[in-house]
């Protein structure tokens, strides 16, 4: 999850105006980094197919080939501020000025219901659509890139941010277990991950800050919505947030609004029994939480966990964790501290420039 980001919109003022039809090239930004957006076709939590949407940056000048980087974005709350909507998305900006104005092609996908091929409720942490929308985005932005005489060379690197850490593991897992003859993935960097849900949903219940409850209520809806956890919320929220949750959570609605109303401790919005079944492991929540946790596979492809020991979001715990057990396994990882300077927000930039110096390596 991302607190408040948009404080690095100061950092990167960017220009750009992003044209109203899909699949066509926008005006240059201030970096000259080509922009495109992309709608394709992906399966829903229910296996419907559905429209979802991304955006492809492709460097300023020449046709290749360029190196092709997923970058899956952090948690938000509004569908209005995914990276097709490049002018609100600080960190698709980040990507562009770092990463795509410098010779890579960056794709970056909206994810199920965000972006401006959103109409459902996004399927929040679920792992099997996070890794299968993402999947499709980058089948997507090839064949785009084909299309246009963007060629790629042999590199593919995958990199996410705090839900776009936990994205990027479900998406390499995903393909390094089913697509190893479709995709060979050079190197990954997950960082700030929350890939292990259950302790993230502990944390910030026992821990609260201000985003605590955004955050667990955003968690416990959208499962309850996938897996029917409950016929009845007023079992999990404690009125009048059983009824304003599941409308102030759909998407459409600013962070600073939701962050807001639900700036009340966990413990004042959920029901105490629920937290309680939850904490002692009892709940159909536990399942969810465990069937879509990602610290517990061995990655294959070169793999890079990044935290940071002052991160207030997502605690360095379940960085350190997820490292020991991927070890265990026999994994093909290693990890970077940023230390005990940066919290949640402020690590994004240093995190980012970290991933792609060590990508660059690669190159």
């Amino acid at each position: 999850m991302k607190k408040l980001l948009l404080s690095f919109t100061i950092l990167f003022l960017i220009v750009v105006i992003l044209a109203a039809c899909k699949n066509k090239k926008n005006e240059p930004t201030s970096t000259n980094v080509r922009v495109y957006e992309l709608t394709y076709q992906t399966a829903g939590v229910d296996g419907t197919m559905l429209d979802a949407s991304g955006i492809v940056l492709v460097p300023p000048s020449g046709n290749g080939p360029f190196p092709l980087l997923s970058a899956q974005h952090g948690t938000i709350f509004d569908r209005h501020v995914a990276p097709t909507y490049l002018d609100s998305c600080p960190e698709a900006q980040a990507w562009l000025m770092e990463v795509a104005a410098k010779g890579t092609v960056v794709v970056m996908a909206d994810f199920i219901g965000l972006g401006k091929a959103g109409t459902t409720l996004h399927p929040y942490f679920h792992t099997q659509t996070e890794a299968t929308a993402t999947r499709d985005m980058i089948r997507a932005a090839r064949d785009f890139c084909a299309e246009q005489g963007f060629l790629l060379n042999d590199k593919l690197f995958l990199v996410g941010y705090s839900q776009g850490g936990h994205v990027t593991a479900a998406l390499q897992r995903l393909l390094e277990k089913d697509h190893t003859l479709e995709f060979s993935i050079t190197a990954s960097a997950i960082m700030a991950a929350p890939l292990d849900l259950t302790m993230l949903f502990q944390r910030h219940v026992n821990a609260p800050m201000t985003i605590s409850s955004s955050v667990t209520s955003l968690m416990a809806n959208t499962f309850n919505w996938i897996y029917t956890l409950t016929p009845d919320l007023n079992t999990i929220f404690q009125p009048p947030y059983d009824s304003l949750v599941p409308a102030l959570l759909d998407f459409n609605h600013p962070e600073t609004t939701v962050i807001q109303i639900l700036n009340n401790p966990p413990v004042n919005i959920f029901q105490p029994q629920f937290l309680a079944e939850v904490a002692a492991g009892m709940h159909p929540f536990n399942t969810a939480l465990d069937t879509n946790q990602v610290f517990d596979w061995s990655p294959q492809a070169p793999t890079l966990l990044v935290y940071s020991m002052a991160d207030d979001v997502v605690p360095f715990a379940i960085g350190e964790k997820a490292y020991a057990r991927m070890v265990d396994l026999g994994g093909n990882v290693d990890t970077v501290n940023l230390g005990n300077v940066y919290n949640h927000a402020d690590g994004f930039l240093p995190a980012l420039m970290k991933a792609k110096e060590w990508f660059d390596t690669f190159n």
